[in-house]
């Protein structure tokens, strides 16, 4: 019964996302192997234009990780309030989406300097970066965004 939901998810996902030029995706509770089945449609229906995401409340690492390694063109990352996202899915984001310019991690109480660090050296292009209530964020990364980010907007 699980496969019959994830092959009819990609199958809608397919149906949805190929007429589209530039997709806005919505993330929310999907389990991981249904995230990557969804993102592997994306991919093979040619989906290299996908450039936001925004997730829901209760999206976990293992679908953001999935989606930073099928949609490397990702231009902006929402994860507001997604209280369960840690270190490794921002450090997925910044390894696969090295064209990420807006990322939100406000309410993200899980990371640490550690991700923070790890977008400002390989994200570039990175101009506006949200911290609201990332209480683990010291000076250190502040100062690895204002060494490696060139033009900061916000």
């Amino acid at each position: 019964m699980g496969l019959d939901l994830a092959e009819s998810l990609r199958l809608q996902a397919v149906d949805a996302l190929a007429n589209i030029r530039t997709r806005r995706i919505v993330v929310g509770y999907l389990p991981r192997n249904t995230a990557t089945l969804v993102t592997n449609s994306w991919r093979s229906a040619k989906n290299q234009q996908t450039t936001r995401v925004k997730c829901g409340d209760g999206t976990s690492d293992a679908g953001i990780i999935a989606l930073a390694t099928h949609c490397p063109c990702l231009k902006s990352m929402n994860l507001c309030g997604c209280d369960n996202i840690t270190d490794a899915a921002v450090i997925a984001l910044a390894t696969h989406c090295p064209s990420l310019k807006s990322i939100s991690l406000s309410g993200c109480s899980n990371v640490t300097d550690a991700a923070v660090i790890a977008l400002a050296t390989p994200c570039p292009s990175l101009t506006s970066i949200s911290l609201t209530g990332c209480n683990n964020i010291t000076d250190a990364a502040v100062i690895a965004l204002a060494t490696h980010c060139p033009s900061p907007t916000s």
